[in-house]
């Protein structure tokens, strides 16, 4: 596997685990703590970042394939 084609799998392994953290912050801890509630949002943020950015960092290696 190149280093293009680990670089996507890793970002979309991002994605999935912090969607995955989300979820289990927001919908089963019944009472998160503050440092929980951090990390929920924090990782919420990631999965909504990350594919934007794995968008784009394709279609920049599409233009500069090596």
């Amino acid at each position: 596997m190149s280093l293009r084609g680990f670089h996507l799998f890793f970002m979309s392994v991002i994605t999935l685990f912090c969607a995955a953290v989300t979820l289990w912050v927001f919908q089963f801890v019944s009472n998160p703590s503050s440092g929980l509630y951090f990390a929920g949002v924090t990782c919420g943020l990631l999965a909504l970042i990350t594919p934007p950015y794995g968008i784009y960092f394709y279609k920049k290696m599409k233009k500069h394939s090596l």
